[in-house]
């Protein structure tokens, strides 16, 4: 994923003084959508090249791996 300030993105969303239980249902919400979305996908399109900022072009199966990365780091943080 490009890099991004999460700090800075955090304070923006005003995360700390939103209520917990929302912020989990959402994140649960969306997230089973993209996964339903994904599922969607043709076998034969997740080869599809895909171009993100100034970063080296990569397949929509190799994206949403690192997706599935990038979870799977933020849950490692709320989990301790």
């Amino acid at each position: 994923w490009p890099n991004y300030d999460g700090d800075a993105w955090v304070d923006s969303q005003a995360y700390a003084s939103a209520d917990w239980g929302a912020l989990v249902q959402f994140w649960t919400d969306y997230n089973t959508h993209l996964l339903r979305v994904i599922a969607q996908i043709p076998e034969e399109k997740i080869g599809t090249i895909c171009r993100i900022g100034d970063d080296p072009p990569l397949t929509l199966g190799e994206l949403i791996d690192s997706y599935v990365d990038h979870l799977e780091h933020h849950l490692k943080q709320v989990l301790g």
